[in-house]
């Protein structure tokens, strides 16, 4: 197909598989000849359903005090599983607690809100899920290797649509100025999918993170990554939703996914354009190990999935 631009990066150094059992989800220690023996699931604890803190996954209902509120009692109880069952649970900023997994099971939409005051001031942590300074902790479904049997992160791209240009083949976006600016940083003041922050011990795996408004993934000044098992799609339209960027890091580990996106799939970068880019630390760093099938293309008008909506 003209246009089409298909990449496949090859595993580096491939870690042992991973299982789970049907109840808790437990994952094989992560062990790699590069690296020092790591557990990226040392967690084994209580779940705590969303549903039990007044949650409602009708895609209306803004849900975020119930979520913080059921991580606030996860961490409390030293830690478990914030758990998502079927539904679509609508949603501005969630923050991560260490030791706390938000697990995501077959059914489960977590939806990101349209809505810019859902994501706080600081538009640095403008995303659905945000890990600052967290440990022990990420998002994960019930099979660490099958996306299908997991649930779904899905970002606010359909709800901000302003437009298409048929003589580029684009989506044309809303924007959001942050406070006191007047223009957008980086041109990408959308609210993304997942953000860590200085986090240590973070695992994703087994779930879908689809239609990002911003960049989908980011990983920041994280350590001891792992991601495997997970779809991440968006329209391929839309420009400026990376799959997965990594900004300064170590240990990172990114194997048997699926992305498919409108602008780049994986990138790995750094640099010093204020917030956005922070150099790699000093001395030896393990090498990122990849194994992921990456496509972008365009050649036909975009199709809104008849699902989404704009939400408020």
């Amino acid at each position: 197909m003209s246009g089409t631009r298909s990449t496949l990066i090859k595993l580096l150094a491939a870690p042992r598989g991973c299982g789970s059992p049907a109840d808790h989800p437990r994952y094989e220690a992560l062990q790699d000849e590069s690296t020092d023996h790591w557990n990226p699931f040392p967690l084994h604890g209580p779940r705590f359903p969303v549903t039990a803190y007044g949650a409602r996954g009708d895609n209306r209902t803004n849900n975020a005090f119930a979520f913080a509120s059921a991580f606030k009692d996860c961490a409390a109880a030293g830690g478990g599983y914030v758990e998502v069952t079927a539904g679509a649970f609508l949603t501005g900023r969630v923050d991560l607690r260490s030791n706390c997994y938000f697990l995501l099971r077959e059914g489960g939409i977590v939806q990101a809100s349209a809505v810019q005051e859902d994501y706080g001031v600081d538009w640095d942590y403008w995303a659905v899920l945000v890990g600052r300074g967290v440990s022990n902790t990420g998002v994960i479904g019930p099979e660490a290797h099958n996306a299908a049997r997991g649930g779904e992160l899905r970002g606010a791209m359909w709800q901000m649509v302003k437009g298409y240009n048929a003589s580029t083949n684009t989506l044309e976006s809303i924007q959001w100025l942050p406070r006191n600016q007047s223009s957008c940083p980086g041109g990408t003041c959308r609210p993304g999918n997942l953000a860590l922050h200085d986090a240590i011990n973070v695992t994703v795996a087994g779930v879908s993170l689809t239609a990002a408004a911003g960049w989908c993934q980011l990983f920041r000044r994280c350590s001891n990554v792992l991601e495997m098992g997970v779809r991440v799609e968006g329209s391929v339209q839309w420009g400026t939703a990376d799959g997965l960027d990594v900004e300064s890091g170590s240990n990172l580990t990114f194997r048997d996914s699926y992305f498919r996106t409108g602008d780049d799939c994986l990138a790995f970068r750094s640099g010093s354009f204020g917030k956005l880019n922070t150099p790699w630390p000093a001395g030896p760093i393990a090498p990122v190990r990849t194994a992921c099938g990456c496509s972008t293309s365009a050649s036909s008008p975009p199709a809104r999935p008849s699902s989404s909506r704009r939400t408020r």
